[in-house]
């Protein structure tokens, strides 16, 4: 359909002074003025005060501003409100407030537009006194005062002001120099409204439609609306317009949608000229007419609408109702981005990355797609993040991979959910958090992802971010399995294998480990060699145990080469070959495996079928106690306890690491420290 401009608000916080009117002129002179588009007989006016007639004068002031008897003359209209209010007339001394406050016919003075503003004021004229409590508010002329502000808004407001009224509304909604009371401000506000001052009726409704101070209720939001549309108002026009379109507080009416973006058009709202156009393409309320539209939405553009350009740029694009052309396409989307336009933004962008019907420019596309991302565009931060995290144009950068998804929540999509949680459980551009990881995961599975809803069931098995709840793992698990999700199917396994939250069953373990298996789950691969290798719901198997460990070490799973190092050394079921048991460990070792380390210190400390080597062995232990595993601070504080590195001097060095290992936590430490207190060191 094309896109809409936002609806828009009334100017609230704006500050909002009357400009002077005739006000209550004599019946002579009301008339006469009222007549001025007429024949008047302007001579007898000016003579009027040319006597000194105050009114007259007044209206001579008008007349000059406005250039009814001659060329336009801001200086002489200023000439006769002065004439007019230096006699006393409240409604002159406002209209020469009004000049000095906004510099038309003398020089800007904001002293002496105060000073007209409190004589009028003085006289209980209720525009000088709204005029003169906004000095009073804004500091202008007079020393900032927003209790006497507020009293002059509150006299003004009592004798039915409208704009002080409205003024009010602004002081009790935002707490400005009073209790904030949003009932209170409403209450001034509908005021306002009723006696028919369009913004205020404006203002309330746009509070209607978007429930910000009011319950939302789309019938007074047009009731409203209608009020300042009638009044004039095209922002009312323009919003009264998007109701009739969208059906909501009336009738779905796109005719009248039609007339209303009309009014508010003729009056230059180029907001309504784009949604006209989008009309005329749609045959929306008009007759379907595509030059019309494309017409309108030049309009539209070249008057600075940043909707209306990307809009053109949109359908030269998609070929929408026009053959595509992605000339045009690229010169409309230009001009749309040049006027902020994130939209346009990212649709420039796309066409540079793909070169399509431009020269390829990533680095123009990567600067366009930033700068919607930054003006808060969801789909291009979501792009933004796809390209960091794939490192499609460059190397991965999984900060701002990461940023980027947060930015837009994910937008939504399971896969950046998915992502997001991955980067959080690796630590990759974010802080490690595996709870963060749960959460992103969660949202993942809960729309049905299966590979996070796997993953899900994993993490209530080991309690990584999540507590510990076997019964959950399984509810996850089989969702994720019935979508032949990999890891589902290993956590079903291991819930059969060790029968938590089900009956042990290790047939069911090893069929749902070889679901996973062959889809290449290297986990499942490991586990299915342990249950040959235990004989846990098959036969009892080495030889295929190894196959398995085997298939898995060629995936590079270190659990596997653990548990195939066990059975070299040991023998059990295959031919004892250490050499390779060792050669395994190795690669786990200096891969990081503590178990490994520890293992490979084991055999070198006790010798299995290697030559003792102490050193050797010491080398492997310090390399896991470096990882905080206080079992290896235990075999560092024997080795030195045992002589076994330095004969005779180990004692002080044993007691140091029992002591680091006690402190971690190894009870055997305990122990061991305390019987090296209690004996005596040896000695001639």
């Amino acid at each position: 359909m094309g896109e809409n401009s936002l609806i828009k608000a009334g100017m609230a916080a704006a500050l909002l002074l009357w400009s002077a009117a005739a006000g209550a002129v004599t019946q002579r002179g009301d008339d006469l003025y009222r007549r001025t588009q007429l024949e008047v007989d302007w001579v007898a006016i000016r003579s009027l005060a040319v006597a000194g007639q105050a009114r007259a004068q007044l209206l001579m002031g008008y007349a000059s501003e406005e250039g009814l008897l001659t060329a336009k003359d801001p200086k002489k209209a200023v000439e006769w409100f002065r004439l007019s209010a230096e006699q006393g007339l409240a409604e002159a001394q406002v209209a020469l407030g009004w000049r000095y406050d906004n510099g038309l016919g003398v020089d800007a003075d904001d002293e002496e537009a105060a000073l007209w503003y409190a004589r009028a004021a003085d006289q209980a004229d209720t525009q000088g006194q709204n005029n003169l409590a906004a000095m009073f508010e804004d500091g202008a002329g007079v020393k900032k005062d927003l209790v006497a502000a507020l009293a002059l808004y509150r006299a003004a407001a009592d004798r039915g002001n409208r704009m002080a009224q409205f003024n009010l509304w602004r002081f009790y909604r935002d707490g400005t120099g009073v209790e904030k009371s949003v009932p209170v401000a409403v209450d001034w506000l509908t005021r306002s409204a009723e006696q028919g001052f369009d913004r205020a009726a404006l203002e309330l409704g746009f509070a209607y439609e978007k429930g910000s101070v009011v319950a939302t209720d789309f019938a007074q939001a047009a009731r409203w609306y209608l009020v300042a549309a009638n009044a004039g108002n095209s922002d009312a026009q323009y919003n009264l317009g998007l109701l009739y379109d969208n059906g909501r507080g009336v009738a779905k009416d796109p005719a009248a949608a039609h007339r209303w973006y009309r009014r508010a058009a003729d009056q230059g709202d180029m907001d309504a000229v784009n949604n006209l156009a989008i009309h005329h393409k749609d045959g929306l309320g008009v007759p379907k007419d595509v030059p019309r539209a494309l017409q309108l939405y030049e309009q539209a553009a070249n008057r600075g609408n940043a909707v209306a350009a990307n809009n053109l740029g949109e359908i030269y694009d998609a070929g929408i109702s026009v053959p595509r052309d992605v000339a045009k396409a690229h010169h409309w989307y230009g001009r749309a981005s040049a006027l902020g336009s994130a939209k346009a933004q990212l649709a420039l962008g796309l066409l540079i990355e793909a070169g399509d019907g431009v020269s390829r420019d990533i680095a123009q596309a990567m600067k366009l797609f930033t700068q919607a991302a930054e003006s808060g565009l969801a789909e291009a931060q979501a792009h933004l993040g796809d390209l960091h995290f794939k490192g499609t144009h460059g190397p991965r950068d999984y900060q701002q991979a990461a940023r980027w998804y947060l930015a837009c929540d994910a937008d939504g999509a399971v896969w950046r959910q998915f992502r997001l949680g991955y980067l959080y459980s690796r630590g990759l551009g974010v802080d490690q958090s595996d709870s963060e990881a749960s959460r992103w995961f969660l949202r993942a599975a809960a729309q049905g992802f299966p590979a996070a809803q796997g993953l899900i069931g994993l993490r209530y098995i080991s309690g990584d971010g999540l507590p510990v709840d076997y019964a959950e793992a399984l509810r996850w698990l089989q969702r994720a399995a019935q979508q032949n999700d990999p890891d589902g199917q290993l956590g079903l396994g291991f819930l059969y294998e060790r029968g938590h939250g089900v009956e042990q069953d290790p047939a069911a373990a090893m069929r749902w480990y070889k679901l996973a298996a062959a889809q290449g789950n290297v986990l499942a691969e490991n586990n299915i060699g342990y249950l040959y290798q235990e004989g846990l719901g098959v036969p009892q198997d080495a030889r295929e145990a190894r196959r398995w460990y085997e298939l898995a070490i060629e995936h590079d799973d270190g659990g596997a080469r653990n548990n195939l190092g066990l059975l070299y050394e040991e023998g059990k079921g295959i031919e004892r070959d250490i050499g390779r048991a060792i050669q395994l460990y190795v690669t786990n070792a200096e891969k990081g495996n503590w178990w490994a380390q520890i293992r490979l210190g084991q055999i070198y400390q006790e010798g299995r079928g290697v030559e003792k080597d102490p050193q050797a062995a010491l080398k492997w232990f310090t390399m896991a106690a470096d990882q905080g595993q206080a079992g290896a601070m235990v075999h560092i504080g024997r080795l030195h306890e045992s002589g076994a590195l330095l004969p005779g001097a180990g004692r002080a060095e044993a007691a140091a690491w029992y002591r680091k290992a006690a402190e971690a936590g190894d009870a055997e430490a305990s122990r061991l420290l305390e019987r090296l207190n209690e004996a005596k060191p040896g000695g001639p």
